[in-house]
């Protein structure tokens, strides 16, 4: 999911970094930003809430 690697890099954070402050491995991390792995929607919304960003700025393509 590239959008999580633009949001992600546009705050300054690494993958490890984010993953600890969503509970999960950085690994899982990794597996939803490659696009191996569906994301949950209940991630979404804690990345949402880390970023202050609304669920359309993770889910949606930028155009």
């Amino acid at each position: 999911m590239n959008s999580l690697i633009t949001i992600r890099e546009q705050h300054n954070m690494t993958q490890t970094e984010l993953a600890r402050k969503l509970g999960i491995s950085p690994q899982r991390y990794n597996l939803y930003e490659k696009g191996k792995r569906n994301l949950p929607i209940s991630i979404a919304v804690k990345i949402s809430q880390i970023f202050k960003i609304s669920l359309d700025e993770i889910f949606l393509p930028n155009n």
